[in-house]
């Protein structure tokens, strides 16, 4: 504990000292802790609190009083007396035996340390020891009722350190913020349409008039720059103004660390009645008192039970009703079950130089520097230097580019981003929720488009849209270090609003012009991880397949994001032709970006952002894209890459593909060692070139060698271009990209076995929920199927188990719900999914590979997903057997399903709407999408309700559930209920998966005859039986 303003610093020491087989050996355990107390008694006060295994006896005189106290246990045996000559030789004394014992046995035994209650041999061998200096300073010394937990046969002892300034547990921060839940038109139409009418004449009377004349008056670049700057404040004192009006402030106070749920103010007063009854006992011995404790005790528990049980029922009907609404709770209580600690801020910081300070401002300065350190140019990029580069441009006569991006801002687009804004996200500096602006009126979005034109028109923005508050959250290892949080920025959401209109545009511009390179899949739409890994896998196994080799660089990048230089980004907008009049609104936001820090209700001070694209911005993923795309022009500018896809002529051979790349996660393919060192300096000099640095530890290589008797054959070495010389590259047999395990030989087994693991642990941690408390199944499933299943199912559509680790993953699936309901491991997994209407993985993975071989058949004829699908690499083919495809075991599947004619319609109709786009067509293919999707789905349940018939049929076990009238795709309705399961309901799930214990389950296991042990009709006591025919 560091001691700031003149005060020592306290170091503890936790200590267990062995029993001791003779004097000699004491002393020497003695002796060493004496030096390492002399050590840290030269910086500051020591306290010692442990097991010494040491019995010091009660003082015999005034001395001794003096070091171990008035009202010790009467024994002293070897070890205490070495103890005492410890204390003595080093000026410490014991905190115990302060306080004189009653004539009250339960109060006299506390004095006890090291046995349970009431117990006859006990004794004091646990200690809290300090200096002399320092005794003063701890009071209130205790020791526990009972041992810990049970655990252990010593019981707790505690003190309280007086004269310390802060405490750990976090403060409450208590705000006020409007109620938005009641901008609901469907619940509240009255609310809702009094704040539209209300605030659209609000902005009729007095903030359009003023609009028009500063318009008029607007001059130049600086008057514009003021006028929106004023014209924004007074619109957020307006909507500020009309929320408080219409739809009033509620108190909120966030939760202290530890707050359960289901803590109120009925469960706060009996804890508190509990709490004094305690107290009173303390201060009055008695069995009185005792039994008064005891009482109020019970009473709390009975309460807190009572809370809980409701608790979880309300809990169940919200996630099983409107599990997407309630998203929020949901992860909270997840969190809490899986005891996910909410690390608070710690009181103490570590700074830059390695030291630590525990002031207040001292430690809201380190946040700053951490962060400005990490946001600001190192060469720190002077305003001259800004203002020459602007003048620059001018020069070069920026004027001269027309385009359509500079087109005034539609009341069409500006509904459309509306509507896209979420509900419930966090506001920025302006502290204005999006619901305040997505359910406005028609007079105010005329406004508000007006705003935006005059941004547009001028090139600038209101300063308080660049303006960012930072929030860290903790991630691992040392909460003082700030490197170990991820800083989360809370924008404005007005100007979020008007930089979505803004990427929009942008985008439609990149994806027209070709600014951005087919290989780019990040941030775009119709594209996503699942495209470049399917990519990357079918271009690798079937030239493997073929008998070539292929390498490949895997590249990481240390924080991309963040390194983005403002104005080589504002340099490469130009070159690529952006619109003049957005690259000067792009321009004028990066000029005047700010930040600030935010730590539960302290802010730092605000600081300028000079680089990197901002976080939360709807603009930085496309500038990213279009910034980050020079790196694969100039390599495909060299020629370099795998060739893929069919070849339609002479004049048109196949295609290279050099690189593929989902934002800043890239990597490159070439045919040799020599090709590859060639692509690793290309990319190099780009990426030095944009002020990007290759990370040198997590860039690694990976060759595929065509045959596999090469595996592991030495490999010339790869060095990467560095500014301190050429770095040498590791190669490894595997590596993860995009959340997918690949690896040398082109197959699942890494990934698989990944996965398997990654998701047993998941499992394990959801298990604390699904076995507690009585909450519904629909509410445990759900648990299940939004932690533990999409780990499975990540990428599912690509890659394919191989059959034991298959067994593995349904495995884990049974085991999930077993625990869900609470049964045997004997009980049969038909028996756990057909009641839980959970699908076999496999059924699912099927339908995720059928969808997507109909996105596949949907994409244009020249798209590079499907290219690869369809390639077959001319070069070498390999002997042997070659390998299966996906298409073609994807083909099996729509060949037995029957699923020919509806992907054919799908096709057809797909065909169609990319020859004539028209509403009609659009129409179609949605139907036949539709339809096709509806199929699927019918033939797969078919096909898992032959499967269980099947089975059931040769299993004695399901001979009962085979009879049962129930939706094999649905959760049976005894099953779903909120109060979770009873006793009727758990037999007769035993009795339909054929685990109950009737005679017939016993005779199968040789424990009995079978016969019914409770009538006299001698017949098998069978299901049929014990329901219907038995009288008893």
């Amino acid at each position: 504990m560091l001691g700031t303003a003149g005060c020592k610093h306290v170091y503890f020491g936790s200590l267990y000292i062995k029993p001791a087989q003779n004097e000699e050996e004491m002393r020497e355990e003695l002796n060493g802790l004496a030096r390492q107390v002399k050590r840290f008694r030269e910086k500051g006060d020591v306290i010692l609190m442990g097991d010494f295994n040491a019995r010091v006896g009660r003082a015999e005189n005034a001395n001794e009083e003096a070091y171990i106290g008035r009202y010790g246990e009467e024994t002293r045996n070897t070890m205490g007396r070495q103890l005492l000559q410890f204390l003595r030789e080093q000026d410490m004394l014991i905190i115990n035996n302060r306080k004189q014992p009653t004539a009250y046995t339960y109060q006299s035994y506390r004095n006890t340390t090291s046995s349970q209650q009431r117990q006859v041999n006990s004794s004091i061998v646990d200690y809290i020891i300090t200096t002399f200096d320092f005794a003063h300073k701890v009071t209130n010394f205790q020791v526990g009722i009972t041992g810990c937990n049970g655990l252990s046969d010593h019981k707790p002892i505690t003190a309280t350190i007086a004269g310390l300034q802060r405490k750990s547990k976090p403060r409450r921060i208590k705000y006020r913020r409007w109620r938005t839940d009641l901008l609901n038109p469907m619940e509240h139409p009255e609310t809702c349409e009094k704040y539209q009418s209300t605030l659209d004449s609000h902005v009729e009377e007095s903030w359009t008039p003023e609009f028009e004349d500063l318009a008029v008056e607007c001059k130049t670049e600086q008057d514009a720059a003021d006028i929106v700057d004023k014209l924004w404040k007074k619109m957020r004192e307006l909507i500020a103004r009309t929320a408080t009006a219409t739809l009033g402030r509620s108190k909120v106070t966030r939760k202290q660390q530890g707050d359960s749920f289901y803590w109120d103010n009925d469960l706060r007063e009996t804890a508190q009645r509990r709490e004094e009854a305690f107290k009173m006992f303390e201060e009055s011995p008695s069995e009185d008192n005792w039994e008064t404790y005891l009482k109020a005790r019970k009473d709390h528990k009975q309460q807190f039970n009572v809370k809980q049980r409701e608790f979880w029922k309300r809990f169940a009907e919200l996630i099983s009703n409107d599990f997407h609404g309630n998203k929020k709770l949901f992860w909270s209580v997840m969190s809490q079950k899986r005891r996910v600690k909410k690390t608070a801020f710690p009181e103490v910081m570590k700074t830059a130089d390695g030291s630590f300070t525990a002031r207040r401002k001292e430690r809201l300065k380190v946040w700053e520097q951490y962060y400005a350190s990490l946001l600001q140019d190192s060469d720190e990029t002077s305003e001259a230097t800004r203002f020459l580069y602007q003048l620059d441009v001018g020069n070069r006569n920026a004027e001269g580019m027309p385009s359509s991006l500079d087109q005034p801002i539609t009341m069409a687009e500006l509904t459309t981003a509306l509507t896209l804004l979420k509900n419930k996200k966090a506001p920025g500096v302006d502290k204005l929720p999006g619901e305040l602006l997505k359910h406005s009126g028609g007079g105010f979005q005329s406004a508000l488009q007006g705003l935006f034109n005059f941004c547009l028109e001028w090139g600038v923005v209101p300063k308080e849209w660049g303006m960012a508050q930072i929030v860290p959250i903790f991630k691992s290892k040392d909460p003082k270090d700030p490197s170990n949080y991820r800083g989360i920025s809370l924008l404005p959401i007005a100007g979020k609003l008007f930089f979505n209109i803004l990427a929009r545009r942008i985008l439609s511009f990149a994806e027209n012009t070709q600014a951005i390179v087919e290989e780019q899949g990040g941030f775009r739409s119709k594209r996503g991880c699942v495209h470049r890994i399917f990519t990357l896998s079918q271009v690798l196994k079937k030239r493997k397949g073929n008998g070539n080799s292929n390498y490949l660089f895997f590249v990481d990048l240390k924080k991309a994001f963040d390194s983005v230089d403002h104005i080589k980004l504002l340099e490469t907008l130009r070159r690529k032709g952006m619109g003049r009049k957005l690259w000067k609104v792009i321009q004028y936001t990066y000029w005047h970006l700010r930040a600030q820090v935010l730590i539960q209700g302290d802010r730092t001070e605000w600081f300028p952002v000079t680089k990197g694209v901002r976080q939360g911005c709807p603009l930085s993923p496309i500038l990213f894209s279009i910034f980050i795309n020079v790196v694969a022009e100039r390599l495909k500018a060299e020629g370099i890459g795998v060739p893929f896809g069919m070849p339609s002529n002479v004049e048109n051979p196949m295609k290279l593909l050099s690189i593929l790349m989902y934002a800043d996660d890239i990597v490159l393919l070439t045919r040799g060692p020599e090709e590859l060192q060639r692509a690793i300096d290309v990319v190099a000099a780009a990426c030095k070139e944009i002020g990007m640095e290759i990370n040198t530890e997590k860039s690694q290589i990976m060759i595929v060698h065509g045959n596999s008797k090469a595996r592991g054959t030495p490999t010339r070495p790869f060095l990467l271009p560095t500014d301190n010389g050429q770095v040498p590259l590791t190669v490894v047999d595997k590596y993860k990209y995009l959340g997918v395990w690949f690896n040398d030989e082109v197959t699942w087994d890494t990934h698989a076995q990944e996965t398997l693991e990654k998701a047993r642990k998941a499992a394990t941690r959801v298990e604390r929920l699904v076995k507690g408390e009585k909450i519904a199944m629909k509410a445990k499933l759900t648990a299940y199927s939004v932690i533990v299943r999409p780990i499975i199912e990540y990428a599912w559509e690509v890659w394919e188990p191989p059959h034991p680790l298959r067994v593995k993953l349904e495995g884990l699936q049974n085991k999930m719900l077993r625990s869900i309901l609470g049964c045997a491991r004997s009980t049969p997994a038909w028996a756990l999914r057909t009641q839980l209407g959970v699908q076999r993985l496999e059924t699912r993975r099927i339908k995720s590979r059928l969808h997507w071989a109909a996105k596949l058949i949907c994409m244009d004829e020249g798209n590079m997903v499907r290219s690869t699908m369809k390639a077959r690499s001319q070069l070498g083919l390999k002997r042997g057997r070659p390998m299966k495809t996906w298409w073609e075991s994807t083909h099996h599947w729509i060949q037995q399903l029957e699923l020919g004619p509806a992907l054919q319609s799908l096709e057809q109709a797909s065909i169609a709407m990319k020859r004539e786009p028209t509403e009609l067509t659009r129409k179609t293919l949605t139907r036949c999408w539709n339809t096709w999707k509806k199929t699927v789905e019918l033939k797969l349940r078919a096909l898992e309700k032959t499967d269980f018939e099947k089975d059931a049929q040769q299993s004695t076990k399901l001979r009962f559930l085979r009879r049962m009238n129930h939706d094999i795709t649905r959760l049976a309705s005894y099953l779903n209920k909120p109060e979770g399961l009873s006793r009727i309901d758990r037999l007769r799930f035993k009795l339909l998966s054929g685990t109950s214990p009737l005679g017939v389950e016993r005779a199968r296991w040789r424990s009995g005859d079978g016969f019914c042990p409770t009538c006299d009709l001698g017949e098998y006591e069978t299901e049929e039986h014990f329901l219907i025919d038995c009288p008893a």
